[in-house]
């Protein structure tokens, strides 16, 4: 599909005021990309998503066509010297429609994601593969080894990436996602 005659719209909602329409077309996309029922969609949903966490929606006409979710979580941060509980946004969730795909519409949401996480002053942590890790690092994503974060989403075959500016990593004995 060609853009110029559908110009794409870039919103952003928390979850309490999302719709239920946007609602519904977001896990239909989530849906199409994860090979996972709706209703199974809804139940995550349902089950994971906070009412303040941040939904970046970028739309065509009425369809969302990209979509990406930075999920508010908790967390312990030990340095060498002390421990705070903090909260830290869960970089979770970057899909754009395969119609949609290699227009540099990811770069979008992606730039719209850093900001709010600058704004906010927050530490943001992602889970991807490893085929991903240059996409992310165009962005100023930087890697996290194992040894320094605890979080039951990190498996063998995944790696993680932080994003924050204030963010000093030489001081951070380990994260821990709780």
């Amino acid at each position: 599909m060609k853009l110029k005659k559908h110009k794409p719209k870039l919103f952003t909602f928390k979850t309490k005021n999302l719709s239920p329409f946007t609602k519904k077309k977001i896990l239909n996309l989530k849906k199409i990309h994860y090979k996972f029922s709706l209703n199974s969609q809804k139940k995550w949903f349902k089950e994971n998503v906070n009412d303040n966490d941040i939904h970046i929606v970028l739309m065509v006409d009425k369809n969302v066509i990209g979509y990406n979710l930075l999920h508010e979580n908790k967390c312990l941060i030990e340095s060498k010297k002390k421990k705070v509980l903090n909260t830290i946004f869960i970089f979770d969730t970057l899909i754009i429609n395969k119609n949609f795909r290699n227009m540099g519409l990811s770069k979008i949401l992606m730039e719209k994601s850093n900001k709010i996480i600058n704004a906010k002053k927050k530490l943001s942590i992602l889970v991807c593969y490893k085929n991903l890790i240059m996409f992310y690092k165009k962005f100023d994503w930087r890697i996290l080894t194992k040894k320094k974060l605890k979080y039951n989403h990190l498996s063998k075959d995944k790696f993680s990436m932080f994003y924050g500016k204030n963010l000093k990593l030489n001081n951070i004995k380990k994260i821990t996602i709780l």
